[in-house]
C-alpha cells in the first residue's frame, strides 16, 4: 500500500482494516489499532479469526466471505464481544472486495448513537405510557379505571412479575392491595392485611415522601434500613421492589412495583418511570376526586336553582328539558320556572344569563329569586322585568346581562299576559297556523331606567307554546348553517305532527342534536306547554264560579286579584323598620353579593351572607366596626375610605374597582358600589354598599385582551403569509378553516421518527397511481418528509394521512405538540434555517418550494399541516390571465380606462 494512501486511510475517523486472501492482515490504520487495543504494526500478519477466534461463525465471518467471493459490498450494524470490556462494542461496518482477493474493512463505534436510540425509544415508550394514563381519565367515571391501565402499562414496560397499589388506614392499621397485576401464573393477594400482624410501620416511609428501593429483600440488614416486614414479603413472595408514595407527607396510597424470581438491580431510568407514573396517577386521582365533589355540588346546585315546577294546571301538559353546555359543571346560565302566583294565575318564566358554568347558574339565583319576589307581590309581567332590571343595573348584580320571558296566565279566560326582555321569540302552534311572540324591551342589564311593555295572547284548546334558549335556535354543523327559529318551528310541527306527547322535549333536542351533528355547543332550555280539549277547561272554569267565594291564594293571604303596581319602597330613618321583610331575607341570603348598610359615619350595621363569604366576618364580628377595615393600609393612610362616602353624599353613588383586604388578610379585586340613603327631607341616614369580588373577571378581561390581540395579530398574519408565498401557504385560525379531506388511501396512522420512510413509501404509491412523475413526485416526497419530520422532531410521534382525487393529492400531518408560537410562526414558515430544536430549519422553506398548496392550523394542542399537489403542474404564468382590478375609490373602471 504506497505511503499516500496509508497517509489518508490513517487520516480517516472510521477504522480501516484489509485483510488478504488468507485473512491476514495487511494493514491497520490507528483507530483500528484503538479498538483492537494494540499497536498497528502487531496486528500486521495476523490471521484475524484466529485473533478473534469468537468471532468465527458469526454473521462478520458470513459477510466477509460472501463479499470475498465477488458478491457485492455489505454494510451492517453488528454486536461485537470484547474480551476483559464490561459491555459490548457496537460496530458499523462496511466491507469491499480488494483487488488482491481479499477484503477492505470500514467499521465506526456507534454505542452512543445506539444508547441515544435506545434512550429514545425508551422515553416514548415511557411517555407514551403516561399519556395512556391521563387519556383513561378522559374515559373513567371514577380512579379504579385510571389505576389498572397504570399497573398493568408499567408491568408491561419493566417485565415485573407483580404491581399494584396499596392502601394504608393508620387509624386500623389495615393495609389493602388493590387494582392488582400479576403474571398469569402467580396468585392473587388483593385483600385487607392487619399491619401489626406483620410489625410493619408505614409511617415513616411517608413522612420521607419518596421512593423506597429493595434491590434484594434477602440481603442481610433490611429491616434496620428500610420499615418493611420480611414476613409480610416472604408472604407475597417478592424479592425485590420499589415502593413510591403518590404524593410525599401526608400520603395513604404507593404504588409496588415487585420481582419474586430473586434480586434486581433498578435503574436509575426504571425508578423514574416508576415515580413518574406514581405522581402522573396522583395527580388524575386527585382531579377526579375534585370533580366528582364538583359534580356532587353542582348537582345539588341544580336542584336548588331548578325547583319542582307547577305540573297540576287544568288543562294545560307541560314538558321541561335543561341541559348545561359544560358537562363536568352540570350547571349554567339557562333557566326556567313555572309557579302559581295568585288565584288561578301561573307564572311562566325562561331566561338566559350570560356565561356558562357555576359562575353563570351563581347568578341565575339571583335574577330568578328576585324574580319571584316581584311577581309574589302582585307585579305584571312587565313590571316585575322593570323592577328586576332597576335593581341588577343600579347595584351592578349581574356580570352581563340576562335575556328573559315573564309571562302570567290567568286560568279563567285563557290568557297569558308576558313580557318578552330581548329573548328569542316564543312559538305557539295552534293547527296550521304559527305565530311568534313579539319583543317587549331589551335585555336585563343592558340600561337602567327601561320601562317594559307588556303583551298578551288567549291560547286555546289544542295550542301548543314553546319557550327556549338559543342553545337551540343557534345550534347547527357550523356557524355558517344555525338552525334559527324557522329550522326549529319545523322540528315542533313534525314532532306534533307524529303524535308523541309524551317527551317531546327530549324528542326535539335530539332532533336539534341531530342537525347540529351530535353536539349543542351552548346550554340549552326548552319548555313546552300544550293546551288540552275544551271540555276540560269548561269543567274547571265551572268549578272556579262554584268556589270563586271559598278560595284564598296558597301564595298571599287575601290577595288581590288583578296584578296591582309595586310602589316604591318606602323611605325610613335608623329607628323605623328600615327594609321591608321579604326584600330582607332576600338580601341576607344573597351568598354572590356582599350586601350591608352603613350609618352616616361609615359604621356596618348590616351584614349578609354574601358579605360573611367574601369578606371572611361573621355579622357578630363585624358590625358597628368601621367599614375602613376593609381597606388596605394605604388607601386608609390616604383617606381613601371617607372619600369614597364624601362622593356618594354629594353625588348621590360612588362605584370604582380596586383592592380590598379579607379578615385573614388575603386581598381581592372588588366592585364596589356605594349609594347615599336620604329621606324625603334630603337627609343623610346612611349608606347602602354592594360588594363584589371580580378577581377572576380581572384575570378573565385580561386573557380576553390578550386572545383579542392575538386574534388580530393572527388575522393579520394569515393574509401577509398568504400574500407573500402567492397562495401557497394557507394559516388557519381553526380546524374548520383546514381543506375537505379527500377519500384517504391511508388514514389516521400512527408514526414516530423510525416510520418516515414508511410515509415516504405511502405518498409515493399514491402519487404515482394518480399519474404524478418526475420532479414534482420527487418535490411532493421532499415536502412529505419535511413534514413528518418536524412532527416527530417536536412531538416525538404523529398521525398522517393519503387522500387522493382526481386533480390532486392530500397529505395531512398531524402532531399532539406544543404547536407553534404565534410570535415565531413568520419566522417558522418564511425564515430558511430558523428552527426551534437543535435541527436542521429548511422545513417550511423547502415545503414551500415543492409543493403546490399548504395548510396549516397550530395550537397548543398540536399542529396540523395539509400538503397538497395537483396531477398536472400549473400553466406557466405567461399564460394566466393578468389579475382584475378591484373598483376601489380611486381605480379607474374598464369605461374610464377606454
Amino acid at each position: 500500500m504506497t505511503s499516500r494512501m496509508e497517509e489518508i486511510l490513517g487520516a480517516l475517523d472510521d477504522a480501516c482494516v484489509a485483510l488478504d486472501g488468507d485473512w491476514r492482515i495487511v494493514y491497520a490504520n490507528a483507530e483500528a489499532a484503538r479498538l483492537a487495543g494494540e499497536s498497528a504494526e502487531a496486528l500486521i500478519g495476523l490471521n484475524h479469526w484466529e485473533k478473534w477466534p469468537h468471532l468465527v461463525g458469526s454473521r462478520l465471518e458470513e459477510e466477509y466471505r460472501r463479499v470475498a467471493q465477488g458478491q457485492g459490498t455489505a454494510q451492517f450494524e453488528h454486536q461485537v464481544l470484547v474480551p476483559d470490556a464490561p459491555d459490548p462494542l457496537w460496530l458499523e461496518i462496511r466491507v469491499h472486495p480488494s483487488n488482491q482477493g481479499g477484503v477492505i474493512l470500514f467499521f465506526r463505534d456507534i454505542g452512543v448513537r445506539k444508547q441515544a436510540d435506545a434512550q429514545a425509544a425508551g422515553r416514548l415508550r415511557r411517555e407514551t405510557l403516561i399519556k395512556r394514563i391521563a387519556e383513561s381519565a378522559l374515559r373513567a367515571e371514577g380512579p379504579r379505571p385510571v389505576l389498572e391501565t397504570a399497573v398493568a402499562g408499567l408491568a408491561e414496560e419493566l417485565g415485573l412479575d407483580r404491581c399494584y397499589y396499596v392502601l394504608h388506614d393508620p387509624a386500623r392499621s389495615v393495609g389493602t392491595i388493590t387494582c392488582e397485576w400479576r403474571r398469569p401464573d402467580l396468585p392473587s393477594f388483593a385483600g385487607e392485611y392487619v399491619l401489626t400482624e406483620y410489625a410493619e410501620d408505614v409511617s415513616p416511609f411517608y413522612q420521607m415522601g419518596r421512593l423506597q428501593v429493595v434491590d434484594d429483600t434477602n440481603a442481610p440488614g433490611l429491616g434496620a434500613k428500610i420499615p418493611l416486614s420480611k414476613q409480610l414479603l416472604d408472604l407475597l413472595g417478592l424479592t425485590a421492589l420499589v415502593r413510591a408514595p403518590l404524593s410525599a407527607g401526608s400520603a395513604i396510597t404507593a404504588l409496588v412495583a415487585g420481582m419474586t424470581g430473586g434480586p434486581r438491580e433498578w435503574k436509575s431510568d426504571e425508578m423514574e418511570l416508576i415515580q413518574a407514573v406514581a405522581s402522573e396517577t396522583a395527580e388524575v386521582v386527585q382531579a377526579l376526586q375534585v370533580q366528582e365533589k364538583n359534580r356532587r355540588i353542582a348537582t345539588v346546585l341544580q336542584d336548588a336553582l331548578q325547583p319542582r315546577i307547577a305540573h297540576d294546571i287544568p288543562g294545560v301538559s307541560i314538558d321541561v328539558y335543561l341541559k348545561p353546555a359544560l358537562d363536568e359543571a352540570n350547571v349554567g346560565g339557562d333557566f326556567y320556572d313555572v309557579f302559581p302566583v295568585q288565584q288561578e294565575r301561573y307564572a311562566f318564566v325562561i331566561g338566559d344569563v350570560s356565561g356558562k358554568g357555576l359562575e353563570a347558574a351563581a347568578q341565575v339565583s339571583t335574577v330568578r329569586n328576585m324574580l319571584r319576589a316581584f311577581l309574589y307581590q302582585g307585579a305584571s309581567p312587565s313590571q316585575a322585568a322593570s323592577y328586576l332590571n332597576d335593581v341588577v343595573t343600579a347595584n351592578d348584580l349581574l356580570v352581563g346581562f340576562a335575556t328573559l320571558f315573564v309571562g302570567v296566565y290567568d286560568m279563567r279566560d285563557r290568557s297569558l299576559r308576558y313580557a318578552l326582555c330581548g329573548h328569542e321569540l316564543p312559538i305557539v302552534l295552534s293547527g296550521d297556523d304559527v305565530r311568534t311572540l313579539q319583543t317587549c324591551g331589551p335585555p336585563i342589564g343592558v340600561d337602567r331606567g327601561v320601562a317594559y311593555t307588556e303583551n298578551s295572547i288567549t291560547l286555546l284548546p289544542g295550542d301548543l307554546l314553546a319557550l327556549y334558549t338559543d342553545g337551540l335556535s343557534e345550534a347547527g354543523p357550523n356557524w355558517r348553517t344555525l338552525l334559527g327559529s324557522d329550522g326549529l318551528t319545523s322540528i315542533l310541527r313534525q314532532r306534533v305532527s307524529s303524535g308523541q306527547s309524551e317527551g317531546m322535549a327530549t324528542g326535539v333536542v335530539a332532533d336539534v342534536a341531530a342537525y347540529a351533528e351530535g353536539r349543542l355547543r351552548d346550554d340549552a332550555c326548552l319548555i313546552i306547554m300544550q293546551w288540552g280539549d275544551a271540555e276540560v277547561l269548561a269543567a274547571h272554569s265551572q268549578t272556579l264560579i262554584d268556589h270563586t267565594q271559598s278560595r284564598v291564594s296558597p301564595i298571599l293571604p287575601n290577595a288581590p286579584q288583578e296584578p296591582v303596581p309595586l310602589a316604591p319602597l318606602p323611605v325610613r330613618s335608623w329607628s323605623e323598620r328600615h327594609v321591608d321583610e321579604q326584600f330582607r331575607l332576600l338580601v341576607e341570603s344573597v351568598a354572590d353579593y356582599a350586601i350591608f348598610l352603613l350609618d352616616p359615619h361609615g359604621q356596618i350595621k348590616t351584614w349578609n351572607k354574601g358579605a360573611e363569604r367574601i369578606k371572611g366576618y361573621a355579622g357578630s364580628e363585624i358590625i358597628g366596626k368601621h367599614f375602613s377595615i376593609f381597606y388596605t393600609t394605604e388607601d386608609v393612610q390616604r383617606g381613601h375610605p371617607l372619600d369614597e362616602l364624601a362622593i356618594a353624599t354629594s353625588e348621590g353613588r360612588y362605584e370604582e374597582e380596586g383592592w380590598r383586604v379579607r379578615k385573614d388578610g388575603s386581598r381581592f379585586w372588588a366592585n364596589v358600589v356605594i349609594t347615599a340613603l336620604k329621606d324625603e327631607s334630603g337627609g343623610l341616614y346612611g349608606f347602602a354598599k354592594v360588594t363584589r369580588d371580580v378577581t377572576d373577571r380581572r384575570r378573565a378581561e385580561e386573557v380576553r385582551i390578550q386572545n383579542m390581540r392575538d386574534q388580530i395579530s393572527r388575522s393579520f398574519l394569515r393574509d401577509i403569509l398568504y400574500s407573500v408565498t402567492e397562495g401557497r401557504l394557507r394559516f388557519c385560525e381553526h380546524d374548520s378553516e383546514l381543506p375537505a379531506r379527500a377519500p384517504c388511501r391511508v388514514d389516521d396512522t400512527e408514526f414516530d421518527r423510525f416510520g418516515l420512510a414508511g410515509v415516504r413509501a405511502d405518498v409515493r404509491q399514491s402519487a404515482i397511481s394518480l399519474g404524478i412523475h418526475d420532479q414534482r413526485l420527487n418535490d411532493l416526497v421532499t415536502a412529505v418528509s419535511e413534514a413528518a419530520m418536524n412532527a416527530v422532531v417536536h412531538a416525538k410521534s404523529a398521525q398522517y394521512s393519503v387522500c387522493e382525487h382526481r386533480e390532486a393529492i392530500q397529505v395531512w400531518i398531524k402532531d399532539y405538540g406544543n404547536g407553534i408560537e404565534l410570535s415565531q410562526l413568520h419566522r417558522a414558515t418564511l425564515e430558511r434555517g430558523f428552527t426551534t430544536e437543535d435541527s436542521l430549519g429548511h422545513g417550511f422553506w423547502l415545503m414551500l418550494h415543492t409543493c403546490d398548496r399548504i395548510w396549516l392550523h397550530s395550537s397548543s394542542a398540536g399542529t396540523t399541516l395539509v400538503l397538497e399537489q395537483d396531477t398536472a403542474p400549473p400553466d406557466p404564468l405567461w399564460l394566466g390571465r393578468p389579475p382584475e382590478v378591484s373598483n376601489f375609490a380611486g381605480a379607474r373602471t374598464s369605461a374610464e380606462r377606454n
